[in-house]
């Protein structure tokens, strides 16, 4: 297995670690109304770049979670965001696991794997599941975005970062 191999195996075990411990799987949003979300703002537009204020390479820990940073991550983590960080310091990618973030062309959490393809192209990956022995994940990697997705084929989780990728916490 190449180097893109490996680096894929590492987006596919961060994104399930995080979608395990937040408890991403198993919730059904069947019989509930769904909450309309309008145009995102300036708090909640996830980009190339970050996610509203924050941004990718310049925001620092203390920036976002203030002096107190572990009631910050678990105020961000409640909200259905992760922030990752290189050795601490700068942001270095995110997820999002709630529907109130989005992309500036309306696909957030809850959207559909189509809708996905139809407003980001081809993903790198091709439309395979990605797959090894121990895990199989429905996820679309484009530039700078991954896309996982639940057993019915809607988005539970984006991530920003460099290609779509872990790179390192």
């Amino acid at each position: 297995m190449g180097m893109n191999g490996h680096r894929l195996i590492s987006v596919c075990y961060s994104l399930l670690s995080f979608c395990l411990i937040s408890g991403a799987f198993g919730c059904s949003q069947q019989g509930e109304s769904p909450r309309q979300a309008a145009s995102p703002d300036s708090k909640t537009r996830l980009s190339a770049e970050g996610c509203g204020p924050w941004k990718i390479g310049v925001s620092t820990r203390e920036e976002i979670f203030g002096s107190e940073i572990t009631a910050g991550r678990k105020r961000f983590s409640d909200e259905g965001i992760l922030f990752e960080f290189n050795r601490g310091k700068e942001m270095t990618g995110l997820t999002v696991m709630s529907d109130q973030y989005m992309l500036e062309n309306g696909l957030k959490v809850g959207s559909s794997r189509r809708a996905v393809m139809d407003c980001m192209g081809e993903p790198l990956n091709g439309d395979e599941v990605v797959k090894n022995e121990k895990l199989v994940l429905d996820l679309l990697l484009y530039p700078n975005f991954s896309f996982l997705f639940d057993e019915t084929g809607h988005v539970v989780a984006i991530r920003v970062g460099e290609d779509g990728l872990v790179s390192g916490c």
